[in-house]
Formats: structure tokens, sequence, C-alpha cells
């Protein structure tokens, strides 16, 4: 049977147009098709996360607790944000993941993937960066992220790794998070308790490279009651390690803080501002421009057992926009320091107990602070700076007592074990021995000062000098004879 011409070159057409699409539906097929190197096994298996996301070339592909393909693509942050749900699982295989905007998360979730799993903000997206986070959660509850990496690759100058606004029991666990240009980890609250965080943890992460022009934290905590900051690694930061401001009965323990590049001396490896009743453990500080820092009326805090070594003060309490109460030193180590412990003006009622403080370029322990109490600490081999200080030094401290330490061996001959300038009421009992100048002296207007029971000597200078005519000294040795 003959076919009319136009006929057939309309079935001509029609094959080449068909050939045509065949072709364009095997390429779109490849690029939304995951390959057969990565088994998609059908059915929900015990513990199957709600989605898992992985990557292949410059396309994205999230499959549910059955196996089925449920979103693909080139643009990782909508297909996450699409299957980002109240109570989900989510796993991220290994691989670079490129973001160009922040992720909203729900509350009773579950974020984790393998190690090598890299989310990483991409090169070009800095606008929506500069203003916001990776991961931010407003006001959710049970949300954990744990076993992935975050980079922040730099962008803008504000971009935070992970927000977490007024939560509760939200944990952060075991991330590595690098170059965040302000804060790694931020958990933020308010005074009002409608609108604090609560009993959040930030656990065993590795924060390093947080750097800005201006300022760059690894790990802030503010308006939070209860959390727990434990056994996290900050390195490299250019501002501050931990932070904790407006704060309570929180725990900061085990973490390690290393090598800041200290081009802001204000900040220290830990500080408290207007935190209290919270505790500072077991912590290891070193390198940084300040080790601890209480101020801003941080009151009822104990800092104690940490080992630090760093440029300026081992251990600061300041009255810098408000004075600091009653908090406790107990059982550090601090070596190599500016000061081992500085108590600034108007910081009444602390106690400083039991630590190891060697080698300070200035002073051992330095009060200016009234009610101060200092005991049962080790102190030697200060004033490495060669400038005459001590290993104890009270300036207008009065009402402290001075008992039960062993003091000994100043770096230098102008140095002297333990200095009262212009210092009143104060009691003072202790071992003393190989000091540069004096064992203990009273200089200035110190007067009315108690020195009972001390054993001084092999001073170079003097071993028991008394300026005040009120002062009395009984039942001490003064490196030749006992005084009554």
């Amino acid at each position: 049977m003959k076919i009319e011409k136009h006929r057939l070159n309309y079935i001509k057409l029609g094959l080449v147009c068909l050939g045509i699409g065949l072709l364009l539906g095997t390429l779109m097929a490849y690029a939304a098709t995951p390959s057969s190197t990565f088994t998609i096994s059908p059915g929900v298996y015990p513990g199957a996360p709600s989605f898992t996301i992985w990557k292949e070339g410059s396309n994205y592909f999230a499959k549910d607790a059955n196996g089925k393909i449920v979103y693909s693509g080139t643009n990782a942050t909508q297909i996450i944000q699409n299957v980002i749900a109240n109570g989900i699982s989510l796993f991220f295989k290994s691989g670079t993941y490129l973001f160009t905007s922040p992720l909203s998360l729900e509350s009773n979730m579950l974020i984790f993937g393998d190690r090598n799993a890299i989310l990483q903000i991409q090169s070009g997206a800095s606008t929506p960066w500069a203003i916001d986070c990776f991961f931010r959660g407003d006001k959710i509850q049970n949300t954990t992220i744990r076993d992935i990496t975050l980079n922040g690759n730099n962008i803008g100058t504000l971009n935070v790794g992970i927000l977490f606004n007024a939560t509760t029991n939200c944990k952060i666990e075991n991330l590595l998070l690098r170059n965040w240009n302000t804060r790694a980890i931020y958990l933020e609250g308010y005074r009002d308790l409608a609108l604090m965080g609560y009993r959040n943890k930030v656990i065993a992460n590795h924060v390093e490279k947080t750097y800005a022009i201006t300022n760059a934290e690894t790990i802030v905590l503010g308006g939070q009651q209860d959390a727990i900051i434990m056994g996290n690694t900050a390195l490299y930061s250019q501002h501050g390690g931990i932070t904790l401001s407006v704060c309570y009965n929180c725990t900061v323990t085990g973490n390690t803080i290393r090598d800041a590049d200290g081009q802001d001396v204000g900040y220290g490896g830990i500080d408290f501002e207007q935190t209290n009743a919270s505790i500072i453990s077991s912590n290891i500080i070193c390198g940084r421009s300040r080790g601890v820092r209480i101020s801003f009326n941080s009151s009822y805090n104990t800092i104690i057992g940490n080992y630090i070594s760093v440029a300026k003060e081992g251990i600061r309490i300041t009255d810098d926009a408000g004075a600091c109460f009653a908090n406790n030193i107990v059982g550090n180590t601090i070596i190599g320091c500016y000061d081992g412990v500085l108590i600034e003006d108007n910081c009444l009622y602390h106690s400083i107990t039991a630590n190891l403080i060697r080698d300070s370029l200035y002073t051992g322990i330095r009060s200016h602070a009234d009610y101060t109490t200092i005991t049962g600490n080790k102190i030697f081999d200060s004033d490495k700076s060669l400038g005459g200080w001590q290993n104890i030094r009270l300036y207008q401290a009065d009402y402290s007592v001075i008992a039960g330490n062993n003091v000994f061996f100043t770096f230098t001959t102008s140095a002297s074990n333990i200095i009262l300038l212009n210092t009143t009421h104060c009691v003072v009992s202790n071992i003393l021995s190989y000091s540069g100048r004096w064992g203990i002296a009273e200089e200035g207007t110190a007067d009315y000062n108690n020195i009972i029971g001390c054993n001084c000597w092999q001073a170079s200078f003097i071993n028991i000098e008394v300026v005040g005519a009120n002062t009395e000294c009984h039942l001490s040795y003064n490196g030749t004879s006992w005084i009554p």
C-alpha cells in the first residue's frame, strides 16, 4: 500500500522527534538518578533515618526511610529544607555539601552524618550569611546535631555556625567547625525566664580558626540555665574561647583552649559576664591573652582544677562594669602567667585556695580587694619580668586572710614573698623561704595587721618587716629567732 509522500515526511519527522526526546530523557534521567554504586533498599529497617542525603557530582539526593527518592537537584539548601520537619532524623553521607542560605530547624530532630560529611557555605553566597547562620533553631526542643563538619569558608563578616535561640534540651556534639568569622556555636537567650535557654549541651566539638575584622569567638552562651559545655577543643580564636553571658548554674568542664592570636587582650580563654553560680573545672587553657576572666557582676562561681599557662593573667576577677563577689578559685595549676591570680578593686569576699602558682612574670597572687582569703597555696619563682614584684601582693586589700601558704623562691633579688601595701586589718600565717628581698613586709600605710605563726627564713634582706605602729607580730620565726 502506497503512502502519500507528505504523510511519509510526517512519519520521518515524528521518528526524528522521538529520537531526540529519548536522548534528552536519557540525559535528564542521568542528572536526577543516583549511580548504581549507592544501593537503596526498599522498606524500613530498624534505626533507619527518616531521610538520607548524599551527593553525586553537582546533584543532591534525599531518600526516605523506605528507600524512595523524594527530592533531587542541584540546590542542597532547598532539598534539605524540604525534608526538615518536627521529629525527623536526617543523615548525611560522606561528601561536601554546598549551601547558599541558612537552614531552619524544628524540634525533636536528629541531624548526623559520616565524619567526612562536610556542610560548607558556597563561595559567592555572602549576602545571606552576613546577618545569619548555618543552622538556626528558634524556641525548639530536644534537637541534636552531631558527627558532621561545618565549614564557614570565611564568608561574610558576621557569619555564625549554629545559632540556637531560647532552646531547651538541645545538644551539639562531636562536630568539627572551621572558618567561622564571628561565632562557631551561639546559644542565645534573654533575662526573661520565658526566653532563656534551658539544659542545652555543647559536647566534644572541635572548633578552629574563628576570625573576623574586630572579634571572633568559638562557643558563646547567652541567657542560659543549667547548660553543659564539656570536652570541646577550641583553637586559633581571635577573640574569646568560651564565653558565658547572663547565665546561671552552668558547667564548663574538660575543654581545651589554645593558641589565640591575642589581638584582643581584654578577653580570656573562658569568660563569664553576668554569670552566677556556675563552674569552670578541669579545663586546659594555653597560649591566650588571659586564662579565665570573671567580670560584669559575675558572682558565686567556682574555678577548680584547671591548667592555665597564658601570656596575661591566669585568672582575673575584674570590676569592669560592676563588681564581682564571692567567687572561689580552688586547686588550679597556673604556670608562667603575667599574674597567676588578679583580684581587682571592689570585688569582695573571694577565696583563693590550694592552687599551684609558679614562674609568674609579675605576681603569683595580686589582690586589690577587701575580704580576700588566700589559703593553702603553693607559690614560687615569681617576678620573671625582673621588676621587683612578689609571690603574694595585697594592695589596699583590707580585712583579708593569708594563711597556710607555702611561699618560696622569688626569681630576682629585688622581689619579695609577701607584701602588704597600704593594707590593714589582715591576718598573715605562712611558711616563707628564700626570698630575694623581704620574706614578709608592710609598706606605705599598712597597719593593724596580725602576723602570727609565720616561719620566715633565708630572705636576702629582712625576713619580717613591720612598719605599722599598731601591727602585731607573734609566734613567728624571723630567720634568727622566734618572736613570742
